[in-house]
């Protein structure tokens, strides 16, 4: 049965990889693991002795918050693993996987984990997206019933892997077709 919610569901982004500690500590800097940028430049042209056009790209953060009315879940300087945020999640949220965090020598030891410690912690994230999106009474949702979308660059594939092919024995997983484009990312959903 198709879920009267669809195709609006939290969207969860996973960064690809940041490969110096200098990378680590600019990627936990950024609220939004650089899923907030955009582009002004068009270089796809069939001669390539043409200069390059111009073309603004607002980032998908940003067009998912101007066109479709989706949020991000940063509340008072926390996001959703803080145990102190105390926000409300609605279904239309974006929420970035910071999972650089504990590498950067900023918020974290310094040292990077193992992916297999990032695919768990991925995980955890979707419980916890999944029990926040229940709890809020606007979202009239039942745990069976959520759903959530992973979106991944790079790396945060393979972070995703994991996840999908063995999720906690309480979510349940879909794989979606890989998205064809340019760029490589991953895309499923959970459910």
């Amino acid at each position: 049965m198709a879920s009267p919610h669809a195709p609006f569901f939290p969207i969860i982004y996973v960064r690809g990889y940041a490969m110096t500690e200098r990378e680590q500590d600019e990627t936990t800097a950024d609220p939004f693991c650089g899923f907030n940028l955009g582009s002004t430049v068009y270089r796809a042209t069939p001669d390539k002795n043409e200069p390059a056009k111009k073309f603004v790209f607002e980032s998908p953060v940003l067009r998912l918050m101007s066109d479709f009315g989706y949020a991000d879940v940063y509340d008072n300087g926390l996001d959703i693993l803080d145990g102190e945020w105390e926000g409300r999640l609605c279904l239309r949220s974006i929420i970035i996987y910071r999972y650089y965090e504990q590498a950067s020598a900023l918020l974290g030891s310094g040292k990077t984990p193992d992916i297999s410690q990032f695919a768990r912690g991925l995980s955890d994230l979707v419980l916890r997206v999944r029990d926040l999106a229940c709890a809020n009474p606007d979202n009239r949702l039942a745990p069976e019933d959520f759903r959530c979308h992973l979106v991944a660059h790079s790396m945060g594939g393979l972070v995703c892997r994991p996840s999908r092919s063995a999720p906690p024995s309480s979510v349940a997983c879909r794989r979606a077709a890989p998205s064809t484009s340019r760029r490589s990312r991953t895309r499923s959903s959970w459910r």
